[in-house]
């Protein structure tokens, strides 16, 4: 919408605010977003006419603003939503590993009581910390995820230290864009005490 002479064009106008800079010529666009309406553009004072080319430029400049302003706000909520799950796997008292299909770790979060971190586990496999038949069960299971591709789990023990440790571990594919498994997230509970 443009208004080439604003005093005589609109009559229901309410003014401006004391002190504003007259206004002679109005455009206004309303930026949509699918139906909806979510902003207005507007522009004011040009020195010759507002024409439709204006109404053209204005409406390319709004909607790509418009569209930075949604991927900000995406951007914006993403972070929120990583903050919030790495303050959880924190807090868990699981073991929570994600390998790549050759058994490489390629994340770790675990719980604080075994004092392991994730620069002690990324970037090897578990024939780095186990014996070959517990790693070999290890890349069986990884394996059998791969190709049921659906979540399995399993009862696990693992010695520590002096002491024998229970948990149960569900193995699951993780799935690129194309429906091709990529990775497997492993969570292992820890379910000692409750034995």
């Amino acid at each position: 919408v443009f208004y080439n002479d604003y005093n005589k064009e609109i009559h229901s106008k309410h003014g401006v605010p004391e002190g504003h800079v007259p206004i002679t010529r109005f455009m206004g666009y309303p930026v949509f977003d699918g139906d909806k309406i979510v902003a207005i553009g507007a522009v004011a004072n040009k020195k010759e006419p507002y024409e439709p080319f204006d109404a053209d430029s204005l409406s390319s400049i709004y909607d790509r603003m418009w569209s930075i302003i949604k991927r900000k706000r995406s951007e914006n909520a993403l972070k929120k939503s990583e903050k919030w799950l790495k303050q959880v796997l924190n807090n868990s008292d699981n073991f929570i590993f994600i390998s790549d299909l050759e058994g490489r770790y390629t994340y770790f979060n675990g719980s604080k009581s075994f004092g392991i971190k994730p620069e002690d586990i990324i970037g090897k496999t578990p024939y780095n910390f186990h014996d070959k038949d517990t790693a070999d069960k290890f890349m069986e299971r990884v394996n059998a995820t791969i190709k049921l591709r659906q979540t399995v789990a399993y009862d696990t023990t693992i010695t520590w230290g002096e002491k024998n440790y229970y948990f149960i571990d569900e193995f699951s594919p993780i799935f690129n864009e194309k429906n091709e498994v990529v990775a497997i997230s492993t969570i292992s509970n820890n379910v000692t005490d409750i034995i």
